[in-house]
């Protein structure tokens, strides 16, 4: 899950909650690159582990 790697990369509760939700609710929203886009290009290397 990418909870612990946001949390330790100093992510709000609110953009780790944003992620767990969509991972919840779609296992794959989380990688896609629309979605990727849609939450800015720190977020989205974050999520995609190149951060």
């Amino acid at each position: 899950m990418y909870a612990h790697r946001m949390m330790a990369a100093g992510y709000s509760e609110y953009a780790v909650m944003l992620c767990s939700d969509a991972v919840r609710r779609n296992s794959e929203i989380c990688a896609t690159p629309a979605w990727i886009k849609a939450q800015g290009t720190e977020f989205g290397r974050l999520i995609m582990g190149n951060a």
